[in-house]
């Protein structure tokens, strides 16, 4: 996206939020700011997937994915009323969305597999404490499984985030740096 275009994005933003702040203050239609802030997380997580698509930053599929699932949570609780999605109960669903914000993050930039399986942790752990929120039964053993031993997949994620920080340092140092690459002989000086 060019900066010229990026420049208009703020004035944008301003111009909705005053729109919406008017025809409130008006009392032309009847809302809340709760009505509203699904709204922003879906815009923004938009707002991510166009620049996704126009600049081909593929670093922005996870905020990108994060910021739109956030906002169908936050639809589904608000507008499908959907019981079971209050804070109390629904927790687990935030580590589900981050869990598929790292695996969609890994579908777009594939040379980090710690995002894989971080997301892959993530998404189980997640939904074994979504089921167990819920009442739903667990067979026994992943119960047993996941009820004691889930510290062990924090400390997997960790060795793996640790593991791919070393490897994209030393990847930086065995790769040619500016003083390394030689000007073309039309510019050397003599």
């Amino acid at each position: 996206m060019s900066s010229q275009n990026r420049s208009i994005w703020p004035g944008i933003v301003l111009i909705l939020i005053g729109a919406l702040m008017l025809v409130r203050r008006l009392e032309l239609v009847e809302f809340t700011w709760r009505d509203l802030y699904p709204f922003f997380f879906l815009l923004l997580g938009f707002w991510f997937w166009v620049r996704i698509f126009t600049d081909g930053n593929r670093r922005l599929a996870f905020p990108a994915t994060f910021f739109t699932l956030l906002g169908i949570r936050f639809l589904a609780r608000y507008y499908g009323h959907v019981w079971w999605l209050n804070m109390a109960d629904s927790w687990p669903l935030l580590l589900i969305i981050f869990g598929l914000s790292l695996l969609v993050q890994y579908a777009f930039t594939p040379e980090k597999p710690e995002k894989f399986a971080g997301g892959l942790i993530f998404l189980f752990v997640g939904g074994y404490f979504l089921v167990e929120n819920l009442g739903l039964a667990i067979p026994w053993w992943v119960e047993r499984l996941l009820g004691d031993y889930w510290p062990v997949l924090l400390i997997l994620l960790g060795i793996l985030f640790v593991l791919g920080g070393l490897r994209s340092r030393r990847t930086e140092e065995n790769s040619p740096g500016p003083e390394s690459v030689r000007e073309p002989a039309s510019h050397q000086q003599f």
